[in-house]
């Protein structure tokens, strides 16, 4: 049978005040803990809600910081590729006015070679603009849209632009490099190369005194360069007045004692001995794009025109890279905002709950003094009955 002790009502409420002092300092340990003053839904139903909200929308910013700030770093690329391109105009420029200042049509035409170069590096530049597969600098089908929130409205289409083709979107062109056509011939008379300072008519089967040796353009006739042998004209001198760069025409001579005459346009020679090397010897050659110097006036023009689209290409990644800077800077500190305002709403005061844990902890130590007074009283009146 069971036996049922009954407590005085000073017991008992020591005993309840005892467990309320215990809960409760269950709860300021967990927030202290947690360092939340509402820890579920049953604590502060209101409060949890709003704060779980809070720190839902912060969630989502936090994924579309995610996506922007790629977003950045492709538009960053992009810029950085025409940075570089825009250096490569400033170099293709001055490749333009140095071959247009040149009175060498050799060199004009090496001068074309490395403005063709300077495209080819341009183009390079714009197809390595690349950040994680995307290329702004490839024009149709790379476009950039990127979303500020999950609403499919509040967006940005950042739109790209083909650099890959110089050509179409800058209106630079290559130009034609040409071809050098080349006649050579060996002046040794009796198998001994003559010296440079050696007279021209010792090479008896190619001149004699008073042959004069013509140069003319074969696409209109047109006089280049011409020369008459006297006793006085050395090897040498032969060579330089046969020699007109400007107009396409370089002869030298060598210490293997080979005559060699180019050509950057296509030529015939008229002269010397009958038979001999330079008898109706026609040289082929194809004029470059700037065999004329006049003609690099137009790419000037060309150069520039295509730096001014450049800078606006520019300006118009510029615009939007700091436009969404900015807006991933807003976006930071908003998600900051939501972040601290969930805390806030849950957030435990950790001085408050410290200062009601020790208070609450004392409260315990008083209970359990007051249930043990309590206890002897009881004890000390059993013994008065049965003393």
């Amino acid at each position: 049978m069971a036996t049922t002790v009954d407590l005085t009502r000073a017991s008992r409420d020591t005993i309840s005040s005892l467990r309320t002092a215990i809960d409760q300092s269950a709860v300021a340990s967990r927030r202290i803990s947690t360092g939340q003053r509402v820890n579920d839904a049953f604590e502060d139903p209101a409060s949890f809600f709003t704060a779980q909200s809070l720190t839902n929308q912060a969630s989502e910013l936090d994924r579309t910081l995610d996506q922007l700030g790629q977003g950045v770093q492709i538009v960053k690329a992009a810029s950085e590729g025409i940075s570089s391109i825009d250096e490569l105009l400033d170099a293709a420029k001055a490749v333009v006015n140095r071959a247009g200042q040149s009175d060498d049509a050799f060199a004009r035409a090496d001068f074309a070679k490395s403005f063709n170069d300077l495209l080819d590096q341009m183009e390079g530049v714009a197809k390595d603009s690349s950040y994680r597969g995307k290329n702004l600098l490839l024009g149709e089908g790379h476009d950039l849209k990127l979303y500020f929130s999950d609403e499919a409205r509040d967006a940005i289409v950042i739109a790209a632009r083909d650099l890959s083709d110089v050509g179409r979107t800058l209106g630079l062109e290559r130009i034609d490099e040409g071809t050098i056509g080349v006649a050579e011939t060996k002046l040794a008379p009796g198998g001994t190369p003559l010296a440079a300072t050696d007279p021209a008519a010792n090479a008896s089967d190619q001149f004699a005194i008073g042959d004069t040796v013509e140069i003319r353009r074969q696409s209109d006739g047109a006089l280049l360069s011409s020369v008459t042998i006297g006793a006085d004209t050395t090897v040498s001198s032969l060579a330089s007045s046969l020699s007109n760069a400007d107009a396409g025409v370089r002869a030298s001579y060598g210490a293997d004692g080979v005559l060699r005459i180019e050509a950057a346009v296509g030529v015939t020679i008229d002269g010397g001995v009958a038979g001999g090397s330079f008898d109706g010897t026609s040289i082929d050659a194809t004029p470059s794009g700037w065999f004329d110097a006049d003609a690099t006036t137009a790419e000037a023009e060309g150069v520039q025109s295509a730096r001014d689209t450049l800078r606006l290409i520019s300006v118009a990644f510029g615009t939007n890279l700091t436009m969404l800077q900015n807006r991933e800077t807003f976006m930071k500190e908003f998600s900051g905002t939501l972040v601290t305002g969930a805390e806030t709403t849950i957030g435990a005061d950790l001085n408050e709950e410290g200062a009601n844990l020790l208070a609450l902890q004392i409260r315990q130590q008083f209970s359990s003094s007051a249930l043990s007074f309590a206890n002897e009283a009881d004890q000390g009146v059993l013994r008065l009955l049965g003393g």
